[in-house]
């Protein structure tokens, strides 16, 4: 049986292949969300978040410490993926769609500009 440990060490080794097997990696992502899920580290909102996403192929799992922040996703095929909708769609449910990620050199970044109403 599967734990989270090993699922992480099999999305590590994936990655560091020279070929990707990309449905592989898409696999162990929508399995980590769900050992996290089980273990009560996601929250509904962050459940929500990972369902509306896979409605248009985009394998998403919860980032940081959990209790629910950020979600990462990664599409099936970027190339059809509709990303205007699937923001439309999230943003429609209440939820911020972080747009313009940067690489730097600690990682990847965002512009965060949040409104009060």
């Amino acid at each position: 049986m599967n734990t989270l440990g090993n699922v992480t060490d099999e999305i590590t080794e994936i990655l560091q292949e020279q070929s990707v097997d990309k449905y592989a990696f898409l696999d162990y992502i929508s399995m980590s969300q769900q050992y996290l899920q089980d273990i009560g580290v996601s929250s509904a909102e962050v459940d929500d978040v990972v369902q509306t996403m896979m409605l248009r192929e985009v394998h998403g799992k919860l980032t940081g410490a959990g209790g629910g922040g950020c979600v990462i996703g990664f599409p099936k095929d970027p190339k059809e993926l509709d990303l205007q909708a699937l923001k439309r769609d999230l943003e429609q449910k209440g939820f911020t769609v972080l747009d313009g990620l940067q690489k730097s050199d600690s990682g990847y970044e965002s512009e965060i500009q949040l409104s009060r109403q």
